[in-house]
């Protein structure tokens, strides 16, 4: 996409049928895709694509995956190191690419990424974002023993004058959190 080109669109679907987006990646190196690893497990006899180069679905250039890695200690049960790195059968020749931070510490302003539905549960079919804060007395009320803040990422913002909440939804699934200044 133009706005933030390194942010892509996970599309999976049966070989010889349409794909669906699923999910949202970055690009982190012109032919690997970091994800999320509950996007791209327990998927079998069909293949993941992205798209790039496009503010919308269904514009830009198709890339098939020719294969896929999870974490080897990820777990559904416990959300606990899930991610997952797709690679690409050709370079994707976008820049600028994702660049992870060295920091780990989780910064106070974060804004989110994604391909996934609006708060009408709607795919828009445009690429979103939202401007995000640390929520980590939400998430310790939210999830209980299952949130851990050495290993996980809480983040939110409720929007008063629209009673909702902006963070991510399905489809966002996977895509980048970055650090807002």
């Amino acid at each position: 996409s133009t706005a933030a080109p390194w942010v892509v669109p996970i599309y999976w679907g049966p070989i010889n049928r349409k794909s669906q987006p699923i999910c949202t990646g970055s690009l982190i190196e012109q032919q690997y895709v970091l994800t999320a690893a509950h996007c791209i497990s327990d998927l079998e006899d069909g293949t993941f694509s992205v798209q790039v180069g496009g503010d919308r679905l269904g514009q830009g250039r198709r890339i098939y995956a020719d294969g896929w890695w999870l974490n080897g200690r990820y777990s559904q049960r416990r959300y606990v190191n899930d991610i997952g790195i797709l690679h690409l059968v050709e370079p994707a020749n976008i820049s600028p690419l994702a660049t992870p931070s060295r920091s780990r510490k989780v910064p106070a302003k974060m804004r989110i990424y994604g391909w996934g539905l609006d708060q009408n549960g709607r795919q828009s079919g445009n690429l979103m974002y939202a401007n995000l804060n640390r929520q980590i007395k939400t998430a310790k009320r939210a999830f209980g023993p299952l949130f851990k803040k050495r290993l996980m990422v809480a983040a939110g913002r409720k929007i008063k004058r629209e009673g909702v909440y902006a963070g991510g939804c399905n489809g966002d699934s996977g895509g980048p959190l970055v650090n807002r200044t």
